[in-house]
């Protein structure tokens, strides 16, 4: 490795700001406004663009905006010739007026001392949506009509397949070189076009890419070759346009975290280090995966290749602990609470918009730092953040990406996925009567200050019962009577348990553990105990 690329390679990067291009849509309505949409003013439209998200970031920790141009599928905002360019409203009057929507963020990063990537989502599925189920709905691309041998699905399965990788019926197959092709075209095109800094190759935004994922089998080792073949072409491309402008051209990838879950879905990340494909390392986006999962390893085998690691927060992971606090009274789920706001369905306009909802939640911002601590914790090279809609008090543009901003901030930390018997994940945990039930969960906090500490532990139950024997300890430390225990919902059953803690004897830095056992449950109650939330709230004096 040359010194040039080392050197962009290991480049500050305290927060990478993932941006998804919604942007370059234009707000109508007072909920797209709040959805940081673009906003007429009468002036320049290349600055009413950049005042939607990009201006804003000046002057924050954020060194690298990362923006993706996939309006739908592989429908691109930017002025793509490889690719089929969505033509009308702004993408088009910005390319009238001399400069696309990628150019003009390019631009903004480099007179403002910001590094610019593209990143491009591999498998983008938003084509799969039914017409009119959204506001920017987009057709299928040319590439996909022509050719629809190479879906892994059909329309009907939208409505057959409800949940499931078989719903976003529009993937494509990478097993077929000419879908491989067509990626490195895209790609490519963006490399010679264009004055960015990398390209990102976002593997998670709809992690399936080969048809034993449809069916929720691990790939076979064919298309773990397809894939790195694919990668290494893409890495030739990056070095040959990085020797012809005399700067490197740095590839990322964003991936899961987990080394075997990059193989299953045919992701050989190991490989791609050893081979030196990879100058930046994203990784992670999993459900609450943040507060539950240690990222040491991942960072461990980035820097074992020279590679910096990023791990990935992905914006609003926290709208179940939201709906717990603020929505329990009127809805059992979260998906019936969804169906009452405006997530981007036209019939919901007059509905709450779910982004000012979610980031309203008090304790949005404080999630918002445990998560950032809980990365540091791991040895991160800096934060990745995906999809920030940020609200207007959270300040987290200022905070995310210094360990020391972070240090006597309030936090939350905690778990509502649970690994249960089998490995699966579920969003609840049965609790039943005599069997141990243990929750993990990551504390990125490591204060010496416990005199001016306050911890206060909470569990959210469902169906919970007076009668109810519920022993409960957090690393070995018995939690006696709570402190606060919220009288029970008579319309869904929910209770909040909460504890205070002495921070001298419970907290400690990395993984910790809750344990739960039902001794005896009450016998009234003529539905499971669930547990669905466990939280450590860490408040400074």
């Amino acid at each position: 490795m040359d010194e040039k690329r080392r050197a962009a390679r290991w480049r500050d990067r305290r927060i990478i700001y993932n941006n998804d291009g919604d942007d370059v849509r234009e707000a109508a309505n007072y909920h797209e406004e709040h959805w940081q949409l673009l906003k007429r003013t009468g002036g320049a439209l290349s600055a009413d663009l950049l005042n939607a998200r990009s201006t804003p970031l000046l002057g924050t920790q954020v060194d690298s905006i990362w923006y993706s141009t996939c309006f739908a599928g592989l429908t691109f905002s930017h002025h793509t010739k490889e690719g089929d360019f969505y033509g009308k409203g702004v993408p088009q009057e910005l390319v009238d007026s001399g400069r696309d929507n990628l150019q003009v963020q390019v631009d903004f990063c480099h007179q403002n001392d910001m590094e610019a990537f593209w990143s491009l989502r591999m498998n983008d599925t938003h084509d799969a949506f039914p017409k009119g189920l959204r506001t920017n709905f987009h057709r299928l691309a040319p590439f996909k009509q022509e050719h629809p041998e190479y879906i892994m699905g059909e329309p009907s399965d939208w409505d057959t397949y409800p949940t499931g990788p078989k719903h976003q019926w529009s993937s494509l197959d990478f097993s077929y070189l000419e879908v491989r092709d067509h990626i490195l075209s895209l790609i490519r095109e963006v490399c010679q076009g264009y004055d960015v800094d990398g390209v990102e190759l976002d593997f998670f935004r709809a992690p399936r890419f080969f048809p034993p994922t449809m069916e929720g089998l691990p790939v076979e080792p064919r298309h773990l070759d397809m894939m790195t073949d694919l990668l290494r072409r893409v890495n030739t491309v990056a070095d040959e346009v990085g020797e012809e402008r005399g700067r490197p051209l740095l590839l990322a990838v964003r991936v899961p975290s987990r080394v075997e879950a990059a193989r299953f879905i045919g992701l050989d990340l190991e490989r791609w280090l050893e081979e030196d494909y990879v100058d930046l390392l994203i990784a992670g986006d999993e459900p609450n995966s943040t507060m539950t999962e240690s990222f040491v390893e991942i960072v461990k085998l980035g820097h074992s290749h020279n590679v910096p690691v990023y791990p990935c927060i992905p914006w609003l992971f926290w709208h179940y602990w939201a709906f717990l606090d603020m929505a329990v009274d009127e809805h059992r789920t979260l998906d019936e609470w969804i169906a009452n706001l405006y997530c981007g369905d036209p019939k919901d306009l007059d509905k709450p918009c779910y982004l000012d909802v979610w980031n309203a939640w008090e304790g949005a911002a404080s999630s918002l730092r445990g998560a950032a601590s809980n990365l540091w914790n791991a040895g991160a090279d800096g934060i990745y953040v995906f999809n920030g809609f940020c609200g207007p008090d959270l300040g987290a543009w200022n905070e995310l990406g210094d360990p020391k901003a972070l240090a006597k901030t309030d936090k939350v930390f905690g778990a509502d996925w649970f690994t249960l018997v089998s490995g699966a994940k579920a969003r609840e945990l049965e609790l039943n009567q005599g069997e141990l039930a243990v929750v993990h969960f990551q504390i990125g906090e490591n204060s010496t200050d416990e005199a001016n500490l306050e911890l206060r532990c909470r569990l959210h139950l469902w169906n919970s019962a007076d009668g109810d024997d519920l022993y409960i300890k957090l690393n070995h430390y018995p939690l006696d009577e709570p402190t606060r225990d919220s009288s029970t919902n008579r319309s869904t059953r929910d209770r909040w348990l909460e504890y205070v803690l002495d921070p001298s004897v419970v907290v400690k830095p990395g993984e910790n553990r809750v344990e739960l056992l039902l001794k005896n449950r009450c016998r009234a109650a003529t539905a499971p105990l669930v547990l669905d939330a466990v939280q450590l709230h860490l408040h400074h004096r």
